[in-house]
């Protein structure tokens, strides 16, 4: 599968916000924050295939409703005028990309683990199709930054080799093929064992700072 993302330079520079080297962004967050992102992701992976009756459904869903009220206050809409700010500020609760743990990194070379949690199941006990290039835009893009001025996905070719399974520890290696001007191209690897379950190659293009 091949995904692209449009850099176009004809939108004008941000309205406010640094242009940021994404070495710059911290996923580090208060003990309060990390605590509320954990709590989602546990809901979530006992909302899926929940077989709960009616009446634990119903009073689960007026709870998750007053917390949604509770935090609407202080939340960010996407409508705010474009900045760079918004990436710093979103960063240490974004939940949609499977955790990476024992991460280690260099300008050249990501590896860490990854166990995709039963919210990512497709079927039969295999992590849902659309998960793997999530998490391979994820690793490479983290790759991609590393020092460098910010770069955006411009392609991701994800194949598929075998069956990603579920609740299990995997790895996943990703490097920098070669960067040729603007132009970063990097590949990547998920491994159950010594066996590679998908592999990716990508594009990513630095951003000039006239461009979203």
């Amino acid at each position: 599968m091949t995904v692209s993302d449009a850099t176009s330079s004809a939108t004008p520079p941000a309205a406010a916000g640094r242009f940021p080297v994404s070495a710059d962004i911290s996923t580090d967050s208060s003990p309060e924050l990390a605590r509320l992102v954990r709590a989602i992701r546990d809901l979530q992976d006992r909302v899926i295939g929940t077989q709960a009756p009616p009446d634990t459904v119903t009073a689960v869903a007026e709870q998750l409703e007053r917390a949604s009220a509770a935090l609407d206050p202080f939340r960010i809409t996407g409508l705010e005028p474009p900045s760079w700010d918004d990436l710093a500020r979103t960063a240490p609760t974004r939940f949609l990309a499977p955790e990476l743990t024992s991460v280690t990194v260099s300008d050249s070379e990501l590896r860490g683990e990854v166990t995709f949690a039963i919210r990512y199941i497709g079927g039969n006990s295999a992590v849902h199709g659309g998960a793997i290039p999530l998490l391979f835009d994820e690793v490479l893009g983290r790759l991609a930054n590393v020092g460098r001025g910010m770069a955006r996905t411009a392609s991701l070719t994800v194949d598929f080799r075998r069956v990603t399974p579920v609740a299990r520890p995997l790895s996943v290696v990703a490097t920098v093929d070669r960067v040729d001007g603007r132009k970063r191209f990097l590949r990547a690897a998920l491994y159950d064992g010594d066996a590679v379950t998908a592999e990716a190659s990508a594009l990513f293009v630095e951003l000039r700072p006239d461009q979203p």
